[in-house]
């Protein structure tokens, strides 16, 4: 071979090379898009939420003093007025997404869960820090 071969041959494009390396890229990304999110107090994973939640000092809160989270997505609010408030909900980032049955969206920064504790900046329509116990 020439010099000018061997020259070519260095440039040559591999067959399949950008394609399998634009997919191993994306394969990356959906992999860690997957994963649960974490929070400097931890992971962020909606099956930590499923059960029973009771607000802390929450006794003069007619909204929302207890909220109830399912695995099929579902999430139920209660108030102290004896109305049931439904949602479906997901997790992303540090935030708890609910979608009322109307398709009002709210989003509800979390603070910090545990498998004992969750803190929200506020739930649904309720502007302040939230504190729930898991009961």
């Amino acid at each position: 071979m020439t010099k000018m071969e061997i020259h070519n041959l260095g440039k040559a494009p591999a067959p399949f090379g950008n394609k399998i390396r634009i997919m191993l890229i994306f394969l990356l990304q959906l992999i860690l898009s997957c994963n649960s999110q974490k929070t400097n107090d931890g992971i962020l994973s909606k099956e930590i939420l499923y059960g029973e939640w009771a607000l802390v000092d929450g006794e003069h809160q007619v909204n929302y003093p207890n909220i109830e989270f399912f695995a099929d997505s579902s999430a139920i609010l209660y108030s102290q007025a004896d109305t049931i408030y439904r949602f479906t909900f997901f997790i992303r980032n540090d935030s708890l997404y609910l979608t009322d049955i109307n398709g009002k969206k709210y989003v509800s920064r979390i603070r910090k869960l545990s498998s004992t504790t969750v803190i929200f900046d506020g739930i649904a329509d309720v502007k302040k820090k939230q504190t729930y116990e898991k009961q």
